[in-house]
């Protein structure tokens, strides 16, 4: 039981990594660009969107096994990932960076 637990935490923080990542790098990679905010939040959903499915394919990869079914909600870890993020602040939020 112990090695599973301690296989889930290291998959659970790859995973927050990678959408704390995300939630810095996809508002900074659009600074400095002459785009309307329209554009701009057009441009951030196509990321936000790519993201997202990256997520879920990376964790069905990391998760599936032939031996047994898998069901899980990429929208809902992402969802409860980024309250998390911008959930916190002062140090927690320095931490997860």
């Amino acid at each position: 039981m112990s090695s599973f637990t301690g296989k889930m935490a290291i998959k659970m923080t790859c995973v927050s990594l990678l959408v704390t990542l995300l939630a810095v790098v996809v508002p900074l990679s659009s600074a400095g660009t002459s785009c309307t905010p329209t554009e701009m939040a057009q441009e951030n959903l196509q990321k936000l969107a790519l993201a997202s499915n990256e997520l879920a394919f990376n964790l069905l990869r990391k998760l599936n096994t032939e031996s047994k079914n898998i069901f899980f909600s990429p929208f809902s870890i992402s969802t409860a990932f980024g309250m998390l993020f911008y959930g916190s602040g002062g140090d927690t939020a320095e931490v997860k960076l």
